[in-house]
């Protein structure tokens, strides 16, 4: 039997596809009740990875529109006078999916039949929406603020290849040299071609510390001129132009001369960050960075419920007031759902076309000694189209059992069967004796709403898009306004609406919130707040808090900590002692030697877990001297490794120096 869903939250979330995902985990973290809901089985919706066995699972999500009856049935019970029940849709983000296995020739035995035999099909990871993250992109660092870089692991796009047709018309794949080593031992470009090279790389150095209206100053009236015209300006041969403008055309395709050196900028800015290469892609394929996201979510609260019938929403003026689902209504304040769940009848504004074809091979598409991560752009092959791309990852990247490959092309629609990016990628494969065994192909659609008549709180996230990198997506969730997502902390007076809060970022900065402390619908327990932020100034008021008569162990109801009577600068309180008493007079906090870092609380001990409910840092018998656990979300020095997390030898080693600095400033205070 289904569990029964909570009759009212803050917000409903539909869909768990990755912009959905980390809405949800903003709206979570900021105190904001959320129930997630999603029609499939499965976490990432138009998002996901699949296996060989599961990747069916994509052509079954059809959904029968709700007959006549139903939908008098559902007004019936659930709404209410003056209110007006919308079906909602069941948009084909994904459609004409075909999957085939191809016969070989030097098969003995069907390949399908011996990955079955080996237990090999749930070994593969076949993402829907393949991209790549850039080192120093926005993603990356969202993933850092947000800890979410704890759940993933990530490996090096290792290897780029520029493709260049022969006179023979036969396309050969050479290595794009990245760093500074790389470009003097390549054997494809001559010494002044290098030399030239450097001479770009230095230009591009010094224009990227100007600010944009000097930089486009200085790029003249070639600012908005395609960029090889740019290139051939500075000196730079035909060549080289290639293996330009293929590097950063994987990021800026069609690059005028300003869109052109942000991208090399940005290139090489990324380059050396985690290693030789400026990309990193995600193991276990893209599809894990929305249940990441997820499971920040669920640690803050948030509630998941899979595989339910999302039927309708319930609409009151210009505001949608609930949700049905699974003939139960859910009463809300605010709705996020994905473009799939967009009611039929809404007009689309704009629809992008995105070819998507993945081959299963069991031989690389260039054979080295070791596997790569390999990223080509197709852009010369193509030039009439606005994306052309493949990218091979195998075992090195946990996609793809050992010495099997999946070879994802992506594309946008191109005249002509012959200019394809399947039929590239096909061409690619007869020249390098690659025989694929196993082939799905598909049309994705990105689809854009006028949702203004949806209704006033609804968000519609932004759709799958052909870009191969994901800044595009941060930054339309950055545009969201959830601004208006208040918390009615327990209906008191309490209301965040007038707080400025990137809920993108793990540190919500609490000091523009006019939020009474005092307050018993106030749950610290919610609250992250870093006090060795230089930006927290405790000093702005007169009240002196070592008067016998202010214990703040008690919560005394009349000391309200915003009154700028309050002087915390008065605070003589040394909280390492544990017999420190703090309306001792005796202890000044002013004093240097002071560290509150140090001050006795480590609360990173695991046996004391500050969400459990049954902490309450409101209790005025709670003793946080006595607390171990770090009650911090972010570590501006968070270091973001490729594996995520710092080992055992380091943690030892940052505790022993800060305890060197902890008897240095004891031994300073008593001298």
């Amino acid at each position: 039997m289904d569990e029964k869903l909570p009759e009212n939250v803050d917000v409903v979330v539909l869909g768990t596809g990755l912009p959905e995902a980390i809405l949800a985990s903003a709206c979570a973290r900021a105190g904001l009740s959320v129930l997630h809901l999603d029609r499939n089985e499965y976490y990432g919706g138009d998002w996901s990875s699949f296996t060989m066995s599961m990747v069916h699972e994509v052509n079954e999500n059809k959904i029968t529109p709700l007959t006549t009856e139903q939908i008098a049935e559902i007004s019936k019970i659930h709404v209410k006078e003056n209110e007006k029940l919308i079906e909602l849709g069941n948009r084909e983000v994904v459609e004409n999916i075909e999957m085939t296995w191809i016969p070989r020739d030097s098969d003995e035995k069907s390949m399908k039949e011996k990955l079955e035999e080996m237990g090999q099909m749930r070994r593969f990871s076949i993402d829907l929406v393949p991209k790549i993250l850039v080192s120093k992109g926005n993603m990356v660092q969202t993933l850092c603020d947000s800890q979410v870089s704890h759940y993933a692991e990530f490996k090096l796009i290792n290897r780029q290849l520029c493709p260049t047709e022969t006179k023979d018309s036969k396309i050969q794949l050479n290595p794009v040299p990245c760093s500074k080593g790389e470009i003097f031992q390549s054997s494809v470009l001559s010494i002044l071609e290098k030399r030239a090279l450097m001479k770009f790389i230095t230009f591009c150095t010094q224009w990227s510390t100007k600010p944009s209206e000097e930089g486009r100053q200085l790029l003249g009236e070639m600012a908005d001129r395609p960029f090889s015209e740019f290139l051939a300006q500075m000196g730079v041969g035909e060549t080289l132009q290639s293996f330009i403008i293929n590097t950063i055309g994987i990021l800026q395709p069609r690059p005028t001369a300003m869109s052109g050196m942000l991208a090399s900028c940005e290139f090489m800015d990324s380059v050396g960050h985690f290693g030789p290469s400026p990309f990193l892609f995600p193991l276990y394929g893209c599809g894990e960075l929305s249940q990441c996201f997820c499971r920040l979510a669920a640690v803050f609260g948030s509630l998941y419920c899979l595989g339910r019938p999302v039927q309708a929403m319930v609409k009151e003026d210009d505001r949608i007031t609930a949700i049905i689902a699974n003939n139960e209504r859910i009463n809300c304040r605010h709705v996020i759902m994905s473009p799939r769940f967009v009611p039929e009848d809404v007009e689309i504004q704009k629809n992008e076309k995105i070819e998507r074809v993945v081959f299963a091979t069991d031989k690389s598409i260039k054979v080295v000694e070791k596997e790569q991560l390999t990223l080509v752009n197709l852009a010369s092959l193509r030039p009439e189209a606005a994306v052309s791309r493949l990218v091979e990852v195998g075992f090195e990247a946990c996609t793809a059992p050992k010495g099997h490959f999946l070879v994802h092309a992506t594309g946008s629609s191109c005249g002509g069967d012959e200019k394809s990016v399947e039929s590239i990628a096909e061409r690619i494969f007869e020249e390098n004796e690659v025989v694929p065994y196993w082939k799905m192909s598909f049309t994705a659609n990105s689809m854009k709403f006028d949702t203004k008549r949806l209704g006033a709180n609804i968000v519609v996230a932004p759709p799958v898009d052909s870009n191969i990198h994901y800044s595009n997506v941060i930054e339309e969730l950055e545009d969201v306004n959830l601004r208006d997502f208040s918390v009615d902390l327990q209906e008191s007076d309490v209301d965040l609406r007038d707080s400025i809060v990137d809920l993108l970022d793990a540190g919500v900065d609490l000091r523009n919130r006019s939020v009474d402390l005092q307050d018993p619908g106030v749950n610290l327990r919610d609250l992250v707040v870093d006090l060795r932020d230089p930006g927290v100034d405790l000093r702005g008021s007169d009240l002196d808090l070592r008067d016998s008569d202010v214990d703040l162990r008690e919560r005394d109801p009349g000391v309200d900590l915003r009154d700028p009577g309050v002087d915390l600068r008065n605070f003589c309180v040394d909280l390492r002692e544990p017999g420190v008493d703090l309306r001792d007079p005796s202890v000044d906090l002013r004093n240097p030697g002071v560290d509150l870092r140090n001050a006795g609380v480590d609360l990173r001990d695991p046996s004391v877990d500050l969400r459990n409910p049954g902490v309450d840092l409101r209790n005025a018998g709670v003793d946080l001297r006595n607390c171990r656990q770090i009650f911090c979300s972010t570590w501006p020095d968070l270091d973001f490794l490729p594996r995520a997390m710092k080992s055992e030898e380091e943690e030892e080693s940052e505790e022993k120096s800060e305890e060197k600095e902890e008897n240095a400033e004891e031994t300073a205070e008593n001298q």
